[in-house]
This record gives structure tokens, C-alpha cells and sequence, in this order.
């Protein structure tokens, strides 16, 4: 009997000694509160820390792919010329569309698009719908992987009433550091305007001349206009593009212009009085919206200033305004502006493509203190560097 006891007794021991191993094993492994805490904060600043880099490494890609859609647009502005023997004018006409066509779709045969651009040249209907034949829309709204920066807001147009479903475009046309004059500078006829000569009609300091509707062989670049060198001018740099002319969306100073701004007798705007048009408590804004038409990269192929231009006279990403409340007559000053952190890309004339800080010297003193001596005809340009750049026979050999 006591042998038995003895046994058991040992059994029990052992028994009660592997439930008490088992319950430490079991302790061990359970987290606790704080230890679950401290692997969330580990893996939270681990986001934190990587979260950044991953965008970085997006918004570098999608830099890159603007890079190269300026760079397809500035070879066929190249082969545009080698085939024609000038760049194409700033906007022409077209079947029922008399004057209101613009660069982007001159440049079709020589940027892969010939498809579209044979249905435009074959397609000239007579009667219009909303100012546009309706058998255009849906050219309107094709789709051209080249048209938008992908880091641009709206590549397509889903708001504007009957325009809705127009393709956008983030890439603008040149016209240096002179204002853009309605009657006397891209010739869109306005109501009984009657031009006197074609001298009045074009513009000669910026790389994209005039209207050739209204212009002829004037409205033309070739290489020996570009006497300021093909490296040392701009061609085409970017714009984001609007959400419409709609009253009740915000107008941000990237996609927008404000309305009724200053002018100068001369009617050209002054830079100034644009410039102070950004709202003093959100800086994204313009100081009144409900002035601000959000009309940029409207439609690819629209040939307004106000829509597929830009000027070299406030830095990138500054205000644009117009001198009226219209944004498809009168005087403009349209600024470039990317969604790319700290510039814009811009195409130069030579083909190639850089990159222009926001900080570049656009003024003769001073931020606050735009040069507003009127309308630059001719001579270096008072916008310093960028104006420069813009301009194709300043005189100047300033180069980025």
C-alpha cells in the first residue's frame, strides 16, 4: 500500500509540475497591453517614415511622364516644321470653326495621333451645336496619352454642361512676355473690329505668333525668327487645367484667372495689380473667387489665349487674370502652373525640356514690385530671366 501511495503521490507531483510549465509556456505567449502598444507606435512610424519616400517616388515617375509628353509635343513641333517649313500658328481655321482651332491639333500627323487628325481634316460639317458641330464632340473627347500631366487635377471635363467629357490638356503655347490683346495681338475678330493691317495682328515677341485666319503667312514662326537662339526660348510650358467657367467651384490661382483686373491705358494688365490677387488666407485661392473664370486646358484644341496659352511675366505658379469678365475677349495674363512641387517643366525651342523653379527672376526689383510699364514690344524683356526666356528677339542669351 505505501508503495502505491508513493506512486501516485509522485504521479499527482508530476502532473501539477507540467500544468504549472504549461501555464508559464502559455504566459509567455500572450502580449500584453503595452507590448501591443508599442508594436502599433513601431509600425505607425515605420508608415510615417516610408509613407513620404513612397510618394516622392510617385510624383517622381509622374514627372518623368510629364517630361516625356512635352517632349513628344516638341518633336512634332520639329517635324512640323521640316514638313511644312514653319511651326504651325497659335490657332487657325477650321471647316465651321473659323479661327478657333489651336496648335494641338496641327500637330497631329507628327505626334501619332494621324488617325484624329484625319478625322478632323475630313469632317468639316457646316452648322454648328453650342458653337461646336456636333459631329466634332466626340473628337473633343478622345483620348491622347500625351494631352495631361498625370500629376495634373481634371484631365477630363465632367462638369461643364454640354462640354462635358472634353478631353483637357495641362500644355500651353507661348506667347512671351507681351500681353494677349484680343483685337490687336492673336486676332480673334471681335464684333465690328475691322484691322487696319496684319502688323497689328500678330505678336512678335513671344514663340507662337498670331491667328492665320486672320493673319496669313504672318501668323508663321520659322527658325530664323528665333534670333534669341532656339535653346535660350520657350516654346510650351505647363498649365493646370480648370474645372470650367461655373460660379459656384472654387477658382484655384493654378487653373484660374480673376476677372476685371487693373490695366494700364494701353489696356495691357498690369503685373502687379495680378499678382495681389491671391486670397491672404488661403493662398491657393484667388482674393475673390466669384470673379475667377476656371477656363485652362478647357479642351485641348480650343484656340483661345485664355485657355491653351500662357506668358513668361509672373513667375510659375502665380496668379492669371483678365482685364475684363470675359475670359475669351479682351487682354489676359496667364501664369504656367504644375501640381510638381517648387516649378513647372517647360518645352524649349531646340526640343528639349527643363525644369524652371518658381523662384526664378521674373522681376526687375523686387517680388511685390512688377514691372507696369504697359505692353512690351520690343527690346530686353523687364520680366528678368523668365521674360527672357519667353521672348524669341529680345536681344537677350539668357538660358537656363
Amino acid at each position: 500500500m505505501r508503495n502505491v501511495t508513493l506512486k501516485w503521490n509522485t504521479t499527482v507531483n508530476l502532473a501539477q509540475g507540467g500544468i504549472q510549465k504549461l501555464k508559464r509556456s502559455f504566459r509567455r505567449l500572450a502580449f500584453t497591453l503595452v507590448e501591443l502598444l508599442v508594436v502599433i507606435a513601431i509600425i505607425g512610424i515605420l508608415i510615417a517614415l516610408l509613407l513620404p519616400a513612397v510618394q516622392a517616388a510617385r510624383e517622381a515617375a509622374r514627372r518623368m511622364q510629364c517630361t516625356n509628353n512635352l517632349k513628344q509635343i516638341s518633336l512634332g513641333l520639329h517635324n512640323y516644321h521640316d514638313t511644312n517649313g514653319t511651326f504651325p500658328s497659335f490657332a487657325f481655321g477650321f471647316g465651321a470653326i473659323d479661327n478657333d482651332i489651336n496648335f494641338h491639333v496641327s500637330l497631329f500627323p507628327f505626334c501619332e495621333q494621324a488617325a484624329l487628325w484625319s478625322s478632323w481634316s475630313t469632317d468639316k460639317p457646316g452648322g454648328t451645336s453650342g458653337g461646336i458641330p456636333a459631329s466634332w464632340r466626340d473628337y473633343f473627347a478622345a483620348t491622347i496619352g500625351y494631352m495631361n500631366c498625370p500629376s495634373a487635377p481634371y484631365a477630363r471635363n465632367s462638369i461643364y454642361g454640354v462640354n462635358a467629357g472634353w478631353t483637357r490638356t495641362s500644355y500651353m503655347a507661348s506667347f512671351g512676355d507681351a500681353m494677349t490683346k484680343t483685337k490687336t495681338y492673336w486676332g480673334r475678330k471681335v464684333g465690328d473690329v475691322t484691322y487696319t493691317s496684319l502688323s497689328q495682328e500678330v505678336n512678335n515677341r513671344g514663340f507662337f505668333a498670331s491667328n492665320s485666319y486672320w493673319s496669313g503667312k504672318s501668323a508663321y514662326r520659322t527658325f530664323s525668327a528665333l534670333t534669341d537662339g532656339t535653346s535660350n526660348t520657350i516654346a510650351f510650358a505647363e498649365r493646370n487645367p480648370g474645372q470650367g467657367p461655373v460660379d459656384d467651384l472654387p477658382k484655384d490661382i493654378k487653373s484660374s484667372l480673376a476677372a476685371s483686373v487693373a490695366t494700364h491705358t494701353d489696356g495691357s494688365i498690369k503685373p502687379a495689380s495680378c499678382a495681389l490677387q491671391v486670397s491672404s488666407t488661403d493662398h491657393t485661392l484667388f482674393t475673390n473667387a466669384a470673379v475667377a473664370y476656371g477656363v485652362s486646358g478647357l479642351t485641348y484644341a480650343a484656340g483661345y489665349p485664355s485657355i491653351s496659352g500662357f506668358q513668361t511675366i509672373l513667375p510659375p505658379n502665380s496668379p492669371s487674370c483678365a482685364d475684363g469678365t470675359s475670359y475669351y475677349e479682351g487682354v489676359v495674363l496667364i501664369s504656367a502652373s504644375s501640381s510638381h512641387s517648387g516649378g513647372v517643366n517647360v518645352a524649349l525651342a531646340d526640343g528639349s525640356v527643363r525644369f524652371v523653379s518658381d523662384t526664378i527672376n521674373a522681376v526687375t526689383s523686387g517680388m511685390n514690385n512688377y514691372t507696369d510699364g504697359g505692353e512690351v514690344t520690343s527690346g530686353k524683356s523687364p520680366y528678368g530671366v523668365w521674360g527672357a526666356l519667353g521672348s524669341i528677339n529680345g536681344g537677350e542669351t539668357t538660358a537656363l
